[in-house]
């Protein structure tokens, strides 16, 4: 029996070993992404309201979006216009 209670420790510190990091990883994934939502909310509201989408594609457009215009402001920054 003690083959079998060590196996079984074994696997069970194992699998928290593997689980609980990824159970932190979302948790704080989640409040990122509240936070961000929470940010953006106005942007989404406008695409809700005027072109009837759902919230959550209307949040995923508006981090594209976001994610675009950092884009195009880093890559005028390096250009002979933005030095």
């Amino acid at each position: 029996m003690n083959r079998f209670e060590s196996f079984i420790k074994t696997v069970f510190i194992g699998g928290v070993a593997v689980l609980l990091p990824i159970l932190i990883l979302v948790f704080i994934f989640s409040i990122v992404f509240k936070f961000a939502t929470g940010l953006i909310e106005p942007f989404t509201h406008v695409l809700v309201e005027r072109f009837e989408i759902s919230v959550l594609l209307a949040d995923v457009i508006v981090v594209f979006l976001t994610l675009f215009l950092a884009f195009i402001v880093g890559l005028l920054v390096q250009t002979n216009f933005g030095k």
